[in-house]
């Protein structure tokens, strides 16, 4: 069983009779929301329409359905499957603290760092705050001052690293499950908004951190996301909150 099958079975027995309220897939970040008002959000992963399941049908399908499309091949599924196991799981509770993943990872002017996917807000954060950063992503990106790889080239790129930030992508392209079972000296943390707070799942790959978002107005997200807007929008409205919990005791 791969590490995107762990979280979907996390997720399916925390799951109940929970329907599914609304679901916005935008051009940065899809939202599903339940109708007890939780909701939750992942990147959206444009590489493959919607397949198995109709557009405007998504409205009222029990959330067990929903979570099953993080299986699928198709990107849009995917990404609808993780922002309904994010509703499921990204909540406050014990353990859980609001603060920023940069400060909960503890990265040191020494260390060479990896991180999975170009998120902008962290390459700016630790672009020359730290020995060395090398990016592994699927688009051509071009950084100056950032080692760019292309995501296949994560076992040779890791051989070094003393710290590896795996951003909550890796999972709607399904990536994480080469990444967190790459042999590696580097200390591990799961970053992003898309990232599930699923600690006896990662915490079996040695992953130290997890550094998320709750969502915590479903409607002001939803209407951002709708008008094009993503992630650093959201936060920048306070619709979405940082929070991290700490897996090493």
């Amino acid at each position: 069983m791969g590490v995107v099958e762990e979280i979907y079975e996390y997720a399916l027995s925390r799951a109940g009779s929970e329907r599914v309220k609304r679901v916005v897939i935008g051009v940065h970040a899809t939202l599903v929301e339940l109708e007890d008002g939780r909701a939750g959000v992942a990147y959206t992963n444009r590489e493959g329409p919607l397949s198995s399941v109709t557009p405007g049908r998504l409205r009222g399908m029990n959330v067990s359905d929903a979570l099953g499309l993080l299986l699928s091949p198709r990107g849009l599924e995917v990404s609808v499957g993780l922002a309904a196991v994010n509703a499921l799981l990204n909540a406050a509770g014990e353990g859980v603290v609001e603060a920023d993943a940069l400060e909960q990872v503890g990265v040191a002017p020494g260390d060479s760092v990896v991180l999975v996917g170009y998120f902008a807000p962290y390459v700016e954060a630790l672009r020359g705050r730290v020995r060395r950063l090398a990016v592994l992503e699927f688009a051509s990106v071009v950084v100056e001052g950032v080692e760019v790889y292309p995501w296949w080239a994560y076992a040779a790129v890791l051989r070094d690293a003393d710290k590896l930030l795996i951003t909550g992508s890796s999972i709607v392209n399904h990536t994480i499950n080469y990444l967190l079972t790459a042999p590696t000296r580097a200390e591990k943390h799961l970053v992003g908004p898309s990232s599930p707070l699923a600690p006896e799942v990662f915490g079996r790959y040695g992953v130290k951190t997890i550094n998320t978002a709750v969502v915590v107005d479903p409607e002001s997200c939803a209407t951002i996301l709708m008008e094009g807007g993503g992630f650093s929008s959201c936060f920048r409205e306070g619709c979405l909150r940082k929070v991290s919990a700490r897996l090493d005791g």
